[in-house]
C-alpha cells in the first residue's frame, strides 16, 4: 500500500477527491525536492486537468517533458488532452509519440489504436489490439476491438470467430451486436444475423440509431 505521507500520493488523492486547493498546496511544498521527477509535473497538470484548465494542464505536462523528454504518461495525457479538445491530430502526435518512446506501456497503445479506428484506419489499428488482446485474453472491450478491425478489414471468418467469444450481455449493446450481426450477414448466415439483431437494445444515439436501422434494412428485419 502506498505511503499516505508521501506528496506524490497526496496530490493524486487530493485531486482525484477534487480537493484542488490542498493538492496544490502539497505540490509547493514538496517543490524542492520533487522539482527533477516528471511524476510531479505529470500529477500537477493532471489536477489542473481534471480542475478543467486545459492550458495550464499543459503547461506543467510539457514542463514533464523539460525533465524527462521520453517521459510516456506525460505524452500520453498530453493526446488525451488534446483528443478531450477535438483536436484529434495533435492527439495523434502525442500519442505515437507516447507509443514508440515504451511499446510496453498499455494506454498509450491502447489510446492510439481507438483513435486510428475511430477514423477508419482498421488495418493499423489491429496489430494495437491484437497485442493489447494477447495479454488479456478475456477483455471484452479488447476482443470486439479486434473483432471490428477485421471486420472491416473485410475478414468476415476472423471477426465472426472474435465476436462469437463475447457474452450474449456484450452482444446485446448496439455498438458490438450491430457489427457482429453485419458480419454475419456477410457471411450469408441471415437467421443467426437477425437472431443477434433481435437481442440488440435499440440504441439512444442518432449515429447509432442510423447505423440500427440500417443492418435491420439489410437483415429484411425494418
Amino acid at each position: 500500500m502506498a505511503d499516505s505521507k508521501d506528496p506524490l500520493f497526496e496530490i493524486a488523492l487530493r485531486c482525484s477527491k477534487k480537493d484542488f486547493n490542498n493538492a496544490f498546496a502539497t505540490a509547493a511544498n514538496a517543490f524542492n525536492r520533487y522539482q527533477k521527477i516528471p511524476a510531479y509535473w505529470n500529477l500537477i497538470a493532471n489536477c489542473h486537468l481534471n480542475q478543467g484548465s486545459s492550458r495550464k494542464a499543459l503547461l506543467f505536462y510539457n514542463k514533464a517533458l523539460e525533465v524527462s523528454p521520453g517521459y510516456v504518461p506525460a505524452l500520453n495525457n498530453i493526446g488525451v488532452l488534446y483528443s478531450r479538445q477535438g483536436d484529434d491530430q495533435k492527439a495523434l502526435v502525442a500519442f505515437e509519440k507516447a507509443n514508440k518512446q515504451s511499446r510496453f506501456a498499455k494506454t498509450p497503445r491502447y489510446n492510439l489504436a481507438r483513435l486510428y479506428l475511430a477514423y477508419g484506419l482498421s488495418q493499423q489499428a489491429l496489430p494495437l489490439f491484437q497485442g493489447l488482446l494477447n495479454e488479456s485474453s478475456q477483455d471484452i472491450d479488447l476482443i470486439n476491438a479486434v473483432a471490428t478491425c477485421h471486420f472491416m478489414n473485410g475478414d468476415y471468418d476472423k471477426a465472426q470467430s472474435q465476436f462469437s467469444r463475447l457474452p450474449a450481455s456484450a452482444l446485446g449493446r448496439a455498438e458490438i451486436g450491430l457489427n457482429y450481426a453485419a458480419t454475419l450477414k456477410k457471411l450469408g448466415k441471415d437467421q443467426e444475423a437477425q437472431k443477434v439483431y433481435s437481442d440488440i437494445s435499440k440504441p439512444k444515439s442518432k449515429t447509432l440509431k442510423d447505423y440500427y436501422s440500417s443492418v435491420g434494412s439489410q437483415l429484411g428485419v425494418q
